[in-house]
């Protein structure tokens, strides 16, 4: 394969599968195929990555393959239970930060790394070997978020997906350049008519959101002279109780974007975002959803929910490799 063009990328990913397949789709590497054959057996066996992935994490979600091997076929069972406890024992799979990483995961990432000064050289590989290749893994994980594949894009994480969203507002908001000169701050908590006129923008995320994400949009505010708006909660805190709450709050305030997370950390409590989305869209609110937890736990729709953007991360829940 010669070099990979931006062109060439573009295109690859809006094929469908058969086009894909008959015309765009590279081959394994000499590691790929060493790898499957160590974990996964047979190429008969091997299995339909995101597709069969969506199906043995969510019943019903997906037919998955009659021959498609277990999760002790990966060689992880063995990696996660002490044999010589006879005591039950936890069993390590994910929590806040990172998930444990399946070993098919590692051999690969270590693989990719050794590659890039092997044969030809870092140039060769990026534009020949990495490049169509980043492009199959990201169809192939297409399944996985319910999305097309040309909706998609790789990012490093979550925090960085949603620094690019923001970082990119000034230009996706209409009549942007018309906010105030001093950024006002919303303390919704107090009066529920503190939304002033002043600033044609609001940034809003809910009181409970990922304090890294509430400064984040805060930031934003800031730099770009618009409002941000914490919006106030009631406890306890369920789903009904969020949907009536911005619905609420929007019936004094106007927002132009609402920042809010699919699954709530540290509570776990998994928001209603088609019920959130539906009302973002009916107000003209852009939606950027914090999926940091939801792959791999959630079965994810995305082309049915339709979020403006949604960042998730696949190094939790997903127990990808890390790096």
């Amino acid at each position: 394969m010669g070099n990979y063009s931006y062109g060439e990328v573009g295109q690859d990913m809006c094929k469908s599968e058969a086009e894909y397949a008959a015309t765009g789709e590279p081959g394994d590497t000499a590691f790929e195929a060493q790898i499957a054959r160590r974990f996964f057996g047979a190429a008969a066996r091997r299995p339909a990555w995101g597709g069969d992935t969506q199906a043995a994490l969510f019943a019903g979600a997906a037919a998955a393959p009659a021959a498609a091997p277990a999760l002790h076929a990966c060689g992880v069972g063995a990696q996660l239970l002490a044999p010589d406890d006879a005591q039950p024992t936890p069993v390590f799979l994910a929590h806040g930060s990172y998930g444990r990483a399946t070993l098919p995961a590692v051999a690969a990432s270590l693989a990719w790394a050794a590659a890039i000064d092997a044969g030809a050289g870092p140039v060769r590989f990026f534009y020949a070997t990495l490049y169509p290749r980043l492009v199959r893994a990201l169809r192939r994980a297409a399944p996985l978020l319910g999305a097309a594949p040309q909706n998609l894009v790789f990012v490093v994480n979550v925090e960085a997906a949603i620094a690019c969203v923001l970082k990119a507002l000034p230009k996706l908001l209409p009549h942007s350049a018309s906010s105030c000169s001093a950024t006002e701050e919303i303390n919704s908590s107090t009066s529920s008519n503190s939304t002033s006129n002043t600033s044609s923008i609001t940034l809003a995320t809910f009181n409970f959101s990922y304090a890294a994400c509430q400064y984040a949009l805060h930031n934003c505010a800031k730099e770009n002279n618009w409002s941000f708006a914490l919006i106030p909660t009631t406890f306890p805190i369920s789903q009904a109780s969020i949907v009536n709450d911005l619905t609420t709050f929007l019936e004094s305030s106007k927002i132009s974007v609402l920042l809010f997370e699919h699954i709530a950390s540290p509570s776990a409590l998994v928001l209603p975002i088609q019920s959130l989305v539906r009302i973002c869209r009916e107000n003209n609110i852009l939606s950027i959803v914090d999926g940091a937890h939801g792959l791999g736990i959630l079965d994810l729709q995305l082309d049915l929910w339709l979020p403006d953007f949604y960042a998730t991360n696949a190094h939790k829940w997903l127990c990808h490799s890390r790096g």
